[in-house]
């Protein structure tokens, strides 16, 4: 799957474009198992924050390495990103490998 395949289906789902923000927010929900609600400006932040832990880990960027009081997950970086690396690349890459990895949309 390539990222525009990704970025139409999901359209199709949602019923609206996503940028790359607002797929690692979708992430970032389902990581954390609470549902869709209303989240605060901070909460947002810090889901798109743990879907960026959660792809990267899987080109092993981070590792989850336990849960906080409240049930957030708490990441450990095992490597750095080589400053001349494309982040929003690798980040896009990450996230079609969750997907993809997920099953969450199936390729026809």
């Amino acid at each position: 799957m390539e990222w525009d395949e990704l970025v139409d289906d999901l359209s199709k789902v949602i019923g609206k474009r996503p940028d790359l923000t607002g797929i690692l927010f979708l992430i970032g929900v389902q990581e954390l198992g609470v549902g869709i609600r209303k989240y605060s400006k901070e909460e947002k932040e810090k889901l798109i924050n743990l879907a960026i832990c959660k792809a990267l880990s899987l080109k092993g960027y981070y590792k989850e390495v336990g849960v906080d009081k409240i049930g957030w997950p708490i990441w450990e970086k095992q490597k750095e990103i080589a400053r001349t690396e494309n982040q929003d690349r690798l980040i896009k890459e990450s996230v079609l490998k969750y997907f993809s990895e997920k099953n969450i949309l199936k390729e026809d």
